[in-house]
């Protein structure tokens, strides 16, 4: 298996061969923490290669969308729209392409799938953040890209159910292990309804990938079932915290 950061892997450009003559030297940390362009077309480029180091299976990091104006999301962990893939790495259709490229050189596709935490999508009341014990705090406002009342699509979380604050009152949290179970279970069946678009075959509980992937990783197993997750999974591993990767082929 090969593991890949999707930002750090290829963009996808035709590069001349480095030259020690005439290449830059040193390293600039702040270019480090930002995104660098790497593309779902380089991976897809770059197939063949993967395939001729003896692997038959890539594991990508997240391409969700992540906050517009983040630079430092490159990782992909910091998810905004769960439903959309993030325009700096390409598009669904682009997903789409590399899982039918690789299946066509008989290599599996798997996904790195986020389901305890989000992107900073919201603030507090006051811009509060004073350590609290119960881990609560008072919601204060949407994180907003543009100056519209309306959310766009850069605004807030999508799905559009993660939205609803008349479920969850000032118990507003990102982690989603500590919603009320009313809201936890709206939240669990939103994000998994979205995750299955992209994900695999009944490994979220549905039958609605549209990726064909093969494969989903799940990290921070230990909080996904702590709030109630149907883990199908033994609970020594759990218990571990251990990453769990579900293959539907």
């Amino acid at each position: 298996m090969y593991q890949l950061l999707v930002d750090r892997f290829d963009d996808g450009q035709e590069h001349p061969l480095y030259d020690p003559k005439t290449a830059k030297h040193g390293r600039d940390r702040q270019e480090g923490t930002i995104f660098q362009g790497g593309k779902l077309k380089g991976i897809t480029a770059r197939l063949d290669y993967i395939k001729k180091l003896g692997c038959n299976a890539i594991w990508i990091s997240p391409p969700f969308k992540q906050n517009a104006d983040e630079p430092g999301s490159y990782h992909g962990y910091g998810i905004q729209d769960f439903l959309s893939i993030d325009p700096r790495f390409g598009t669904t259709e682009d997903l789409r392409e590399l899982v039918r490229q690789a299946h066509d050189r008989g290599m599996f596709v798997i996904l790195d799938i986020v389901l305890n935490h989000t992107a900073n999508v919201y603030t507090y009341k006051d811009k509060e953040t004073p350590y609290r014990k119960d881990g609560q705090y008072e919601f204060g406002d949407w994180h907003r890209v543009g100056k519209s009342k309306e959310l766009g699509p850069d605004d807030a979380i999508w799905p559009i159910e993660l939205q609803n604050r008349n479920h969850i009152g000032q118990s507003y949290n990102r982690k989603f292990r500590n919603y009320r179970p009313r809201v936890r279970s709206r939240a669990r069946r939103a994000l998994r309804n979205a995750n299955s678009f992209f994900a695999t075959d009944g490994a979220m509980g549905t039958s609605l990938n549209q990726m064909d992937t093969d494969g989903i990783q799940f990290n921070g197993f230990y909080f996904i079932c702590a709030s109630g997750w149907s883990c199908g999974v033994q609970s020594s591993s759990i218990a571990r915290g251990e990453t769990i990767i579900i293959f539907s082929r």
